[in-house]
């Protein structure tokens, strides 16, 4: 990202595309808590779509939830730098309205 790729080829260029792309899926899977590893030798049991959004939504009907809570299960090792940053926001607000 910071190098000079004004002369790179087609290649390089989608080289370097795919690693950002490698690298924004690793964080983000960091984030969500996914800790699965590809693994061809384990056979999963197919869910059909159809079932399978079934029982989400009545799990998720069944679940009292906020957006703390939606943010909390989407990226669990976000919530907290989130939840700090709303606080600055916050305090921000409140020490400009105090000035006024």
């Amino acid at each position: 990202m910071v190098r000079d790729d004004s002369c790179y080829t087609d290649r390089e260029q989608i080289n370097e595309i795919a690693a950002l792309i490698a690298d924004m899926t690793e964080l983000y899977a960091y984030l969500s808590g996914f800790d699965y590893k590809w693994d061809q030798s384990v056979e999963r049991k197919h869910i059909r779509r159809k079932d399978f959004k079934k029982q989400l939504h009545e799990e998720i009907a069944k679940i009292p939830h906020s957006w703390d809570d939606i943010l909390y299960g989407a990226m669990p090792n976000a919530y907290e730098a989130v939840q700090s940053i709303l606080q600055m926001i916050n305090q921000f607000f409140e020490e400009f309205e105090q000035q006024m």
